[in-house]
């Protein structure tokens, strides 16, 4: 009891303080809400107000000015807007105390604006971004220019000096502008050649010293004087240009000194102080400068070198600065300064001099300085971060342009170099070896071997273009491309492999070209081996290289520590592989063209072989197919043979289309149990198994169409012979589809050899005596034989009765030639195999044909006989000796009543076999009778037909035949009838009298004897 108690009391507890949670978070609720709702009537008041209050002065100034300020205020928006003041919210200038509350509907009017508002604003910034993307992918490297210059304004905005930044530019550019044109007007009007150049050299140097005096004297000016020392270093810059190229006042060699002076002495300055504008300056002066004095000098080639000179002078200030952008903006403008060059040169120089030469290595020397500062810069900035362990949030940013700038460089050096000297190709592959030797001495840097590598790939790759003629350069690019793969593969640079890719596929394109150029259809031997020879070769060094291509990334994706085997490299590893897969096949096909132009396609299917093998190897899905399509151009060979010779027959056509037909068929049925032994996971062993099952049911009658054509009369001996391949083949390969067609065989062979003994000929006795033999060792040793065998001849075996029946029918023929008399002896036999007690094993499941052949067999001596009753003599007594026959043995079998006819009197009954017994006997005499004489023919036939009614009558008197007193009266109506309406007429009077007083007579005898026998049964 003591334990519940203190249970409940810890309950109360903990609902207790759930309870007061509650209550402290929907407390917290509702401050939050009076906080949002006080937040927003601050923002509404900011954008509505139409006076802008200084709130530093307000925090500054009396609680009674402000409070004045308020009244004012509230007065001023009372006056201007009037018509608005009851629709709007009434709200002190102080947000933190509540006034007059807005109605509930305006304040969720006020939020809904100002969230539309704010997210209108955000689309706007976000647009503002992606404008600012594009258009910074359009300009590309360039567009670090302008935002070099936005983060100088917004450098200069931080320090709270973005006026003076701006006012300090703006009266550069006017001061520079204003000096121009008094230079010009002074030249012109006042001052000698001397004083101008006085002039114009002592104003600019007054405005460097003035600067640098304010830069030590007067701290918090350096940037002031750095930018009166960049004016006046422009303005040196224009002095020269007046006094040089403009106004000729001295030599253009002297001038181009001039400016270099003027641009080391900027240099010189801005790194005694370290201002990055005056820098700047110089760089872009002394840059662009010299441009204006090409037109006139007399060696404008060393405009190339000074451009390298003064980057040498900009990458050192770059360097003493820790000012990545400065390398940057340099490179860049010298890419742009060499380009607007090979423009103002026009040509290419054909012939190579000490001048040529030097902008070639200037050009050159450009592309090895800039690249790899840049990759200096990456690197320092790389090491730094992992030494001094800083977040990579706070390293000093690197920029795509800067990672970029090596590419455009080698770009430029490719372009420039070839619009500069015609030995462009001999330059490409200088670069390549002092890259590729870098790569071997700087064993200690990755990083940059790989770079190098790339480098050393792509010179190589342009040399090979210009220097290699257009038939070798596909195997050009294809060696190449696979001595970068094994690099990059063996040093695990991503790059060097992608280069390779790409030298592998164009080099492929070039041969496939190439290839396609050079074979054509026409026929091949070894006498034209000398003019196929580079195709050959072409071949050869195109699959070697695809080989050792394979071979490289293979070896190096199957290592365990692996960790640049990506996905696509294996997509690219099983593309080089289906490729190679290709070279194979053209080139095998080839040389055997080169061997035997006739039987090249002979070799297919070895070759789909060895591709199925490559397939089943490396689990390629387009080898495998491709080695099916390789039959397609056999079976075309094929077509292409018959249609030369005219004729289908084997023997007829040329060898090269029987050696095709027997590849493909051979092909076609083995290569299920090469697939089954080597390649079982193939989703293709199904249709191979398929196509196998075609090939063994077409196996036993590929010589049949040749038996029709040349040897029609053996055709039952073919047929038995096919028929006992089909067999044995349903024996091993133990298929349905064997099994029926067997069968069919079996029925097809039987048929003709009936046709064959029914033409009377030899071979279809023999085709008989085959089969003969065949069911006679069915009946006897089918019962030893293992159930597969069992199930495989139970069709044939369960015919060999039937099969007899054709024997017996064949040998009654023969001796008699009456197909009445075959008809009842098949009828007794059919009979006597129905009739056996016990039926045999072999006659179960045939019981109901033979039963039903047994009525067939029996009527059949009636209707031959009613087609041959015209017959007479021996002939018309056999037909007679059949009909009897044929009736004795019927009525026999339905007098037994036998087990066969009552297991079918659910289709068949007793009474209806009667029936139709009595009937053929009627049509049975009735056709006798009238074979006989006219005078005997009507009335006989009469009598008889009376006599049978009569004989029915005595018959129905039995209590199981009463029916057939209806049958009885059937025959009396006939016969009245027949007499009546036929016979009367042609009746004389002593057949009258014969006729009606013998069936009188006889309907009596029956009327006196039928009472009788009525009685004494009753």
């Amino acid at each position: 009891m003591q334990l519940k108690e203190e249970l409940l009391q810890l309950r109360a507890e903990l609902d207790e303080l759930q309870r007061k949670q509650g209550d402290q978070q929907q407390s917290l609720a509702i401050q939050l809400s009076l906080m949002s709702n006080k937040l927003d009537n601050l923002s509404h008041q900011i954008k509505t107000s139409p006076l802008a209050i200084n709130e530093t002065d307000e925090a500054n100034a009396p609680a009674d000015v402000n409070m004045q300020r308020s009244k004012d205020q509230a007065d001023v928006e009372a006056v201007k807007l009037p018509k608005y003041s009851e629709r709007t919210s009434q709200v002190s200038i102080d947000p933190w105390t509540e006034a007059e509350q807005p109605p509930q509907p305006q304040r969720h009017n006020q939020k809904a604006k100002v969230s539309a508002s704010s997210e209108l604003l955000n689309q706007l910034s976000q647009s503002a971004g992606q404008l600012n993307a594009s258009l910074s992918s359009l300009l590309g490297p360039f567009a670090g220019i302008f935002n070099q210059v936005k983060s100088f304004y917004q450098h200069y905005q931080e320090k709270g000096q973005g006026p003076v930044f701006l006012m300090t530019v703006a009266g550069i550019i006017t001061l520079t502008l204003g000096f121009g044109y008094l230079l010009q007007y002074s030249i012109n009007n006042w001052f000698s050649e001397l004083g101008k150049a006085l002039f114009g050299f002592a104003s600019a140097n007054a405005f460097i010293a003035l600067g640098a005096f304010i830069y030590k004297k007067r701290p918090g000016m350096q940037d002031f004087a750095s930018g009166l020392i960049g004016l006046g270093l422009i303005l040196n810059f224009l002095s020269t240009y007046f006094i040089g190229p403009y106004f000729g006042l001295i030599p253009t060699g002297i001038s181009f000194i001039l400016l270099f002076l003027i641009t080391l002495a900027g240099f010189g300055i801005s790194m005694k102080f370290e201002t990055k504008v005056v820098s700047i300056i110089s760089l872009i002066g002394g840059s662009l400068a010299p441009v204006m004095l090409i037109s006139g000098s007399q060696a404008p080639l060393l405009y190339l070198p000074y451009l390298l000179l003064i980057g040498c002078f900009a990458l050192i200030q770059s360097r003493k600065l820790n000012w990545p952008p400065l390398m940057e903006v340099t490179s860049l403008l010298h890419i742009a300064c060499i380009e607007a060059f090979m423009l103002y040169q026009g040509q290419a120089f054909i012939h190579l001099d000490w001048q040529v030469i030097l902008g070639i290595v200037s050009i050159s020397g450009s592309f090895y300085l800039y690249s790899f500062t840049s990759i200096y810069w990456l690197f320092k900035t790389q090491s730094n971060a992992v030494d001094n362990k800083i977040e990579q949030s706070k390293q000093r940013p690197l920029t795509s342009r800067i990672l970029a700038l090596p590419f455009a460089l080698i770009a430029l050096v490719l372009m420039a170099t070839s619009q500069f000297t015609l030995y462009n190709g001999e330059v490409f592959l200088l670069n390549s070896l002092i890259c590729a030797g870098l790569f071997i001495a700087l064993r200690q840097h990755q990083q940059l071997r790989g770079i190098l590598l790339v480098f050393a790939g792509s010179f190589a790759g342009f040399a090979a273009l210009n220097l290699i003629s257009h038939e070798y350069l596909g195997l050009a690019l294809l060696l190449e491309g696979s001595l970068l793969l094994w690099l990059g593969a063996k040093e695990k640079l991503t790059s060097v492999r992608a280069e390779a890719y790409v030298l592998l596929t164009l080099g492929l394109a070039l041969n496939i070209y190439g290839l396609a150029e050079t074979i054509n259809l026409s026929r091949y031997n070894l006498d034209s081996f000398s003019s196929n020879s580079f195709t050959l070769i072409l071949l050869l060094l195109t699959t070697a290289t695809l080989y050792s291509s394979s071979l490289i990334m293979h070896k190096f994706l199957r290592q365990e520590d692996n960790t640049w085997g990506l996905v696509y490299e294996q997509k690219i590893w099983r593309l080089l592989k289906e490729l190679l897969s290709v070279g194979y096949t053209v080139t095998l096909i080839f040389i055997a063209a080169l061997i035997s132009y006739e039987h090249s396609l002979n070799t297919l299917p070895l070759i789909s072989l060895f591709l199925l093998y490559l397939a089943a190897k490396d689990n390629l899905r387009f080898t495998e197919l491709f080695a099916w399509l390789l039959m397609i151009p056999l079976l075309i060979m094929i077509g292409y043979g018959i249609l030369d010779s005219g004729s289908f027959s084997l023997g007829q056509q040329a060898l090269y289309a029987k050696i095709a037909r027997i590849e493909v068929f051979a092909s076609l049925m083995f290569a299920y149990y090469w697939y089954k032994r080597h390649f079982a996971d193939s989703k293709l062993i199904k249709f191979t198994a398929l196509v196998q099952l075609v090939c063994f049911i077409a196996l036993p009658v590929l010589f049949i169409p040749k038996v029709l054509r040349d040897f029609e009369h053996y055709i039952s001996i073919a047929i038995w012979g096919s028929c006992f391949m089909s067999l044995i083949l349903a024996r091993i390969i133990k298929h349905r589809a064997l099994i029926l067609e067997a069968k069919v065989l079996t029925i097809t062979a039987i048929l003709i050899t009936a046709a064959s003994c029914l033409d009377q000929r030899w071979q279809g006795l023999i085709g008989l005596t085959i089969g003969a033999v065949m069911m006679s060792g069915l009946l006897v040793r089918y019962r030893s034989l293992d159930k597969i065998s069992q199930r495989i001849f139970t069709f044939q075996w369960q015919l060999s009765p039937f099969y007899f029946g054709l024997i017996t029918a064949v040998i009654i023929q023969s001796f008699v030639g009456n197909w009445g008399v075959v008809a009842a002896v098949l009828s007794g036999y059919f009979v006597w195999l129905v009739s056996l007690k016990p039926l045999p094993e072999v006659l179960k499941s045939g019981v109901s044909l033979a039963y039903g052949l047994t009525f067939i067999f029996g009527i059949a001596p009636l209707l031959v006989h009613a087609q041959t009753y015209t017959a007479s003599g021996t002939e018309n007594l056999l037909y007679c000796l059949a009909e009897a026959v044929s009736l004795a043995i019927l009525g026999w079998l339905v007098l037994q009543n036998g087990a066969v006819i009552r297991a079918h009197k659910s289709s068949i009954s007793l009474a209806v076999l009667q029936w139709g017994w009595h009937l053929l006997l009627a049509l049975s005499y009735l056709l006798w009778s009238y074979q006989l004489p006219t005078v005997f023919a009507a009335p006989i036939s009469a009598i008889l037909l009376v006599i049978h009614g009569s004989w029915l009558m005595f018959i129905s008197l039995k209590p199981k035949q009463a029916q057939m007193v209806k049958l009885a009266g059937i025959l009396f109506a006939l016969s009245c009838a027949k007499v009546i309406f036929i016979d009367m007429a042609t009746f004389e009077v002593i057949q009258k009298v014969v006729a009606f007083m013998v069936i009188g007579a006889i309907l009596l005898c029956v009327s006196y004897f039928y009472q009788k026998a009525r009685n004494k049964i009753s």
